[in-house]
Parts: structure tokens; sequence; C-alpha cells
């Protein structure tokens, strides 16, 4: 019985050693891993809006974030399943990842709000000249 035990108790510290992950050789760091998480995420979102024109510009999306930033699907993969295991690098990469498309949200909301003022006083410049001339053309047909 003491045997069995023994065993036992010598697996489970074996396999509590089985989970420790040590970084990979090819690991890619924490800051790449946010500029591909991030891609992916900018590229999933296009997707939804329109699929035919992302594939049309440039192929295969998945591919491209991989080629873009000169990893492979395998390297990606133990990458992401080392950060997954380390829960606080994990968190603090996908935070950084929020961060940096929230960023992006309100610099793409600011360039509209300035696209819409700018076509607001490009009206009413237009609606201002159109009155202007209104009056040039009445005025020059008073006069005989």
């Amino acid at each position: 019985m003491r045997i069995i035990t023994l065993l036992l108790a010598l697996l489970l510290l074996q396999s509590c050693h089985l989970n420790h992950t040590s970084p990979a050789e090819n690991l890619i760091s924490e800051d790449k891993m946010v500029d591909i998480l991030y891609d992916f995420m900018i590229i999933n979102s296009a997707q939804g809006a329109n699929k035919k024109i992302l594939e049309s510009n440039i192929g295969n999306p998945i591919n491209y974030v991989f080629d873009k930033y000169k990893v492979d699907s395998l390297q990606f993969l133990v990458s992401n399943t080392y950060y997954s295991r380390k829960i606080n690098i994990y968190n603090s990469i996908y935070d950084r990842v929020n961060q940096k498309l929230e960023s992006t949200k309100s610099d793409i909301e600011s360039q509209i709000e300035l696209q819409k003022k700018e076509k607001d006083s490009l009206k009413k410049i237009n609606k201002v000249q159109i009155t202007n001339n209104k009056k040039r053309f009445i005025s020059q047909k008073k006069i005989p």
C-alpha cells in the first residue's frame, strides 16, 4: 500500500512539473502579439462588414497578418498557448489590444466629426453663395 501511495505521489509531482511551461525558442514578443491580435480583430470586424471586399484586397486575411509580422501559424499557436497559461501576461496583452482598439475608434470618430463639420461648412457656404447669386440676378433683372 505504501508503494502505491509513493508511486501516486511521484506521478502527481511529475504531472505538476509537466504543466510548468517554459518559453519556446521562437516565442513571439508580447508587443508583437498585441499587434497581431489587434490586426486579427480589425480583420474580423472588416469581414463582418464586407468579406468580399476584404478578400479581394488582401486575399487570405489570416495569412496576410502572419506575413505582415513574419510569423507562421505554428509559432503563433505555440506563443498563444504559452501566454494563455500565464494568465496575468495574457490579460495584459488583451488589455493593450483593447486600449489600441479604443484609441483607433476615437481617432476614427474624430475624423468623421471633422468631415461632418467640413461638409456642413461647405453647405452653409453654398447656401450663402446661392443666396448672393440670386440677389445679384434679381437686381440685374431690375435694371433696364
